[in-house]
């Protein structure tokens, strides 16, 4: 489990969840500052994450 958490005053309207390979395990829509993202195991993933403003951000995460 990962807890998501926005810049103060933020709010994601898109997240996708990648693997290492690029592929697409999860997408999320209209998400709150501390939600928590079930991962699906240990590993490698990208967060893709796009705000209300069209700003994308992609964060690496690591899950052990």
């Amino acid at each position: 489990v990962v807890q998501l958490w926005l810049s103060s005053g933020t709010q994601a309207v898109r997240l996708d969840v990648l693997d290492a390979a690029g592929r697409l395990l999860m997408q999320k829509t209209a998400l709150v500052s501390g939600e928590t993202i079930a991962m699906p195991g240990p590993g490698l993933y990208f967060f893709k994450i796009q705000d209300e403003n069209g700003k994308l951000g992609i964060r690496k995460v690591v899950v052990q």
